[in-house]
């Protein structure tokens, strides 16, 4: 995100100045890495030629354009996060995209991804033969939220670097559903939210990627010497243990009395009176944390050692989206993270009370 919501002679606007405001163009690469030249909104992008070799690099042109040859462009990497990505393109041919597939792991079929991959990693795409379907944290990491602002429906991927993204329907992960292992999760291109399951024989779109996938293991989360936080060792995020609200028994192991129901603007006053640090996290922190092994028919999507007592239902951030005509809100709203299946959606700013969790830098 870029703008911050503020209200000017009682309605709502976007504004660029987001100091002290709480949201989540305040902080991070959003604010601090920003640069057009490799990607909008802190994301540091380079295209890749078919060859493999990167743009400006041997016979790899300095900006390649799409194509089928080898010093044309094929893929994105993503300097952040080390992974690339298949570029999408409009020929008609394997990676169009425009062409949909189902997730049942056939490779003979050529409308199933297993064959998309198995013929991605055959032809050798951008020197690499280690092409797969990715997961739901690694998916979510290329969401531009940023283009949802004003700009509803368009697909929310970086435009220069993701330039053939379909605007509406969903992307297949390699995420098994952890109540109902036969389906998988799904992410959606232009709210970007993530729906809590999806059956393999239903066509979606593909994007794939090669790189080393973070490992999202039980035992990432380091307590603090008084329990009351925990240390997140996958991404450096330092988050309270309790929901807000609830206090810590340490004796116990556990997070005590009823939790706090927030409006969305009272979340940011909220942190701001917590000081040392703490905030409100933004769609892609929160979601972090999202345990998508548990089976959220009987436990919330989330480590139980590390956040006792978590209530199964939606948390806010301070990631806000505009003018989703699909769900009637025809106004900005807050993005929500859901710990009763672990699934992101959209709500209204007013009238509407949902739980909060605060975070922080590790070195704050």
């Amino acid at each position: 995100m870029t703008q911050c919501l503020v209200h000017v002679d009682q309605h709502r606007a976007w504004s660029p100045q987001c100091l002290k405001s709480g949201q989540d163009a305040e902080f991070g690469r959003d604010a601090n890495h920003s640069d057009p030249r490799d990607g909008a909104a802190g994301f540091r992008f380079s295209k890749v030629c078919r060859s493999g070799e990167m743009a400006g690099e041997g016979s790899c042109p300095a900006d390649p354009v799409l194509g089928d040859g080898p010093d044309n462009w094929g893929c994105v990497r993503d300097d952040v996060t080390k992974l690339t990505w298949e570029a999408k393109t409009n020929d008609q041919g394997v990676h169009d995209h425009l062409r949909k597939f189902t997730n049942k792991g056939t490779p003979l079929d050529p409308l199933d991804a297993a064959w998309l991959i198995d013929a991605t990693n055959s032809d050798g795409l951008c020197g690499s033969n280690r092409w797969r379907l990715p997961d739901m944290l690694e998916f979510h990491s290329i969401m531009h939220y940023g283009m949802g602002v004003g700009n509803s429906g368009a697909p929310l991927f970086d435009p220069d670097f993701f330039i053939y993204s379909p605007a509406t329907d969903n992307n297949w992960t390699s995420t098994v559903n952890g109540a109902f292992h036969e389906y998988y999760r799904i992410w959606q291109n232009d709210f970007g939210w993530s729906a809590k399951s999806e059956r393999p024989a239903i066509p979606q779109f593909v994007r794939l990627v090669y790189g080393s996938a973070r490992a999202v293991a039980k035992g990432r989360f380091a307590p603090s010497l008084d329990g009351t936080e925990v240390t997140d060792t996958l991404t450096g995020l330092v988050w309270r243990r309790c929901t807000e609200g609830m206090t810590w028994n340490n004796s116990a192991q556990s997070c005590d009395g009823t939790p706090t129901l927030f409006e969305p603007r009272e979340t940011f006053k909220y942190a701001r009176a917590a000081g040392k640090g703490w905030r409100v996290p933004n769609i892609k922190e929160l979601y972090s944390i999202v345990d998508n092994s548990v089976n959220y028919l009987s436990f919330p999507s989330i480590d139980a050692f590390a956040f006792p007592n978590t209530p199964a239902d939606f948390f806010y951030t301070s990631t806000f989206g505009e003018n989703d005509i699909k769900w009637n809100y025809h106004a900005p709203h807050v993005q929500m993270v859901s710990f009763k299946g672990g699934h992101t959606a959209g709500g209204p700013l007013r009238d509407d009370h949902r739980y909060l969790r605060l975070v922080r830098r590790e070195s704050q």
